[in-house]
């Protein structure tokens, strides 16, 4: 389900047409309403949320128990992005249940955080991921093994990387 907030114009058709991927818009009645009830309905529709709003990260205010799964997509210019949230987007809706109670932050980067409830432990699990988009090319998706306590990678040469993949 895309938030209010995501450019529809430009996104909307990529993801149904180009993608084919079962993607709908925030229903009307709920564009003004709280953070709170847009969650409720995506989690009543059992659809992640797509959106831009950074708030979604708060824990203590959306808890595991209601979130159907929120996927934070990069701010700007959507035609900049959208190839790695489609690629992201057709990873998880093959594995729709692997996204519940879990938050996917991505960076235009292809940098990517999960936020996955733990419900042996009943904490919330932080992991730094990467994930290399291209057209011609399979999806890969690798996890930091180098990162720092808080999850952040280091920089490197993987950011030249991705400038070389994402130009062609």
């Amino acid at each position: 389900m895309l938030d209010n907030d995501v450019d529809l114009a430009t996104m909307l058709p990529w993801l149904q047409g180009r993608l084919g991927l079962s993607v709908v818009t925030l229903p009307e009645h709920l564009r003004s309403r709280s953070d709170d009830e847009v969650l409720a309905e995506a989690k009543r529709q059992d659809r992640i949320l797509i959106t831009h709003d950074r708030r979604f990260l708060q824990k203590q205010r959306f808890t595991p128990a209601e979130n159907p799964g929120v996927i934070i997509i990069p701010g700007g210019d959507s035609t900049d992005h959208r190839g790695l949230v489609g690629t992201v987007l057709i990873h998880v809706s093959e594995l729709r249940f692997a996204y519940i109670e879990t938050v996917l932050e991505l960076a235009g980067s292809g940098r990517a955080t999960l936020w996955n409830h733990n419900p042996t432990t009943d904490q919330i699990d932080r992991i730094s991921m990467r994930v290399r988009w291209d057209p011609i090319h399979p999806v890969e998706l690798w996890y930091d093994k180098d990162a720092d306590e808080f999850g952040q990678a280091p920089t490197d040469a993987w950011d030249e990387e991705i400038a070389e993949v994402s130009a062609d």
